[in-house]
């Protein structure tokens, strides 16, 4: 399943490379079916690590896997989803920037 249209792929890299900078989110995944919303701001060279908000119930700031997200299988024949950001939808953000490994994936799923 492809999440990423080529013009937010090339805007994350963007931010991927200007780590000095806040940025807005580019891009909202979430599960349609249920609880989860990742806030992407930027993604690594690699292609597959993205960092931003994600909010399984908690909110936290992090790296999260792209991979991950693409792989998620949900009833009905259905993944996770995906939109660009807008202010409307994606706020900027305020407070402190952490970067650290990436988080483990928690599908809807996971017990």
């Amino acid at each position: 399943m492809i999440l990423l249209t080529d013009e937010l792929r090339d805007r994350l890299l963007v931010n991927g490379r200007d780590r000095d900078t806040d940025h807005v989110p580019a891009v909202k995944f979430f599960n349609p079916l249920g609880e989860g919303v990742w806030l992407a701001t930027e993604l690594d060279a690699d292609g597959d690590i993205l960092f931003g908000l994600a909010d399984l119930g908690h909110p936290e700031l992090g790296s999260f896997s792209l991979e991950d997200l693409t792989s998620v299988r949900l009833p009905f024949g259905m993944g996770s989803s995906a939109t660009s950001c807008s202010r409307r939808i994606c706020p900027p953000r305020s407070g402190p920037r952490r970067r650290g490994k990436p988080a483990a994936f928690a599908g809807p799923n996971a017990s």
